[in-house]
């Protein structure tokens, strides 16, 4: 029984975070350069890594399954002002397909509290991006090239 169990549902690949640290100078760094790519890096290195990047993944986040809240009111990424994404409480993705074959699975993140490393900031700035590039609601969430 427990070898079948342990086939079923392998046990997940611990992988440790960066350090917060790291992350706040490579965002100190890329603000005074005013570097999208290195914008891009700190924001791709931050995300919420656990749900994308594996080595089975073959579907990666579209900007058509991200969604910003500020309080319980949904923003309208393709509408609402920088300001106003930037200012989101929340952040969620909703998964067409995941691991476990749940369609339609909601996951967020809210406000940390940090400035610029809080997930809502981090998705805001990457819609932002995404919007200012004509990305269209396909758009996949994959870091820049320079």
């Amino acid at each position: 029984m427990y070898r079948a169990n342990g086939k079923k549902d392998p046990p997940p690949n611990r992988v440790k975070p960066v350090p917060v640290q790291v992350l706040r100078r490579i965002f100190t760094v890329a603000m005074q350069h005013n570097d999208p790519f290195l914008s891009c890096l700190v924001d791709m290195i931050a995300r919420p890594g656990k749900y994308t990047g594996t080595k089975s993944d073959t579907t990666p986040f579209e900007f058509k399954v991200v969604h910003l809240f500020q309080g319980g009111m949904r923003l309208n990424l393709n509408t609402a002002f920088d300001v106003e994404l930037l200012a989101a409480s929340f952040a969620s993705f909703t998964f067409d397909m995941h691991k476990d074959s749940v369609r339609g699975e909601v996951i967020g993140n809210a406000h940390s509290g940090d400035p610029n490393l809080s997930h809502p900031k981090i998705i805001a700035r990457r819609i932002i991006h995404l919007r200012n590039s004509n990305a269209t609601q396909t758009h996949q969430f994959e870091p820049i090239t320079q």
